[in-house]
């Protein structure tokens, strides 16, 4: 029997290897209908590629994820940035920019954080709503305001923030004031929280004797 460590050309393993994960990162692809593309000299950074796009695509404005690349221009071997392709509602697509490592949003379409939290103010206060009406489940009779949607009450590049007054009802009847707060760094990662509403305080002018 041949030793086949011995009649295989040098360099077969690691070629092989190499073509081994191509394969595999096309299947991922592939399977998901995302074309997803790396230089050689990256392809490393495979899995961070994998990971942004399912933090993209878990964004309420994301309809589907059509494909992830790098941004060679702006990567460095030690420091990649992916460009995130999404198609929304309308059919139009847009192009996140990250960091390669952390994953943080560097900016979509050009825009500054400030911007792309404007466009996603309707998302935010759908979803604020939303959690807020779920948890006031366990309360009796809840009420919450309708009509004008959610205005924040912060809004930075970095946080967006929503309090929403609203009311439920005591086993006596009596009217019951609650307060909940919805702060968003994005889309997939919020806090929300009910609490009573702060009681406030009349201060009227003393009259002049």
């Amino acid at each position: 029997m041949k030793n086949l460590s011995t009649t295989r050309p040098h360099g077969y393993l690691h070629r092989t290897l190499v073509l081994g994960a191509c394969l595999v990162a096309a299947q991922w692809g592939q399977a998901r209908d995302v074309n997803l593309w790396l230089p050689g000299r990256y392809k490393q950074y495979m899995p961070q590629l994998e990971n942004a796009v399912a933090k993209v695509g878990a964004e309420e404005s994301c309809q589907k994820v059509v494909r992830g690349e790098l941004m060679e221009s702006q990567s460095k071997a030690e420091q990649p940035v992916f460009r995130i392709i999404c198609r929304d509602d309308n059919l139009k697509t847009y192009a996140t920019l990250m960091n390669g490592l952390s994953l943080e949003v560097l900016h979509s379409s050009g825009e500054t954080h400030i911007e792309q939290k404007k466009r996603h103010l309707p998302h935010y206060a759908r979803v604020c709503l939303k959690d807020l009406k779920a948890k006031a489940e366990r309360l009796r009779k809840p009420r919450f305001p309708e009509g004008a949607g959610l205005k924040p009450t912060l809004f930075t590049g970095q946080r967006v923030e929503f309090e929403v007054d609203f009311s439920s009802q005591s086993l006596s009847g009596n009217d019951l004031e609650y307060r909940g707060y919805c702060a968003f760094e994005d889309m997939a990662n919020y806090e929300t929280e009910i609490r009573p509403r702060p009681k406030t305080t009349n201060t009227e002018p003393e009259s002049a004797p």
